[in-house]
């Protein structure tokens, strides 16, 4: 998994939509379905959030000890309706758009939205509605402290 997965993942748990959306309790234990490269086939409720990494380019430094790295990170907002992928999709962008935070020894500077589509994935296996869907394309500045 990525470096730059588990710092998003963290950042999207901090936001109250997100949170109340995507978190379920079992066992006194508070989880979340947001999942770093793939969602796990048994878990079929939604809404659900997939983040990925899509491509990573890092950066020659001529002085200092880390050098930045761009990735292009996709966050796919699964949900049973249209509107509901609509909100989360929307507090993701919000949660993670032009801010800067440090999570686990790597810093996010900056990340922007460079690419948005709403998707209607098709019944499957005997479900009976269609899932909705917003797949998003984040351009991440990150660094890592050594």
């Amino acid at each position: 998994m990525s470096k730059a997965i588990l710092p998003i993942i963290a950042r999207l748990k901090t936001n109250a939509t997100i949170q109340s959306q995507t978190s379920y309790t079992e066992g006194g234990t508070t989880y979340y379905r947001i999942f770093g490269g793939t969602r796990p086939q048994q878990i079929l409720a939604l809404p659900a959030i997939v983040v990925s990494e899509v491509s990573e380019l890092g950066f020659q430094e001529l002085s200092g000890t880390t050098a930045p790295t761009q990735s292009k990170i996709e966050v796919i907002t699964l949900c049973g309706t249209y509107e509901a992928s609509k909100t989360v999709s929307n507090a993701i962008r919000t949660v993670l758009e032009n801010s800067s935070y440090t999570t686990s020894s790597i810093t996010i500077s900056k990340a922007r939205l460079s690419a948005s589509t709403d998707t209607i994935y098709d019944e499957k296996e005997g479900q009976r509605t269609p899932t909705f869907g917003v797949v998003q394309i984040f351009n991440v500045l990150m660094a890592s402290a050594v």
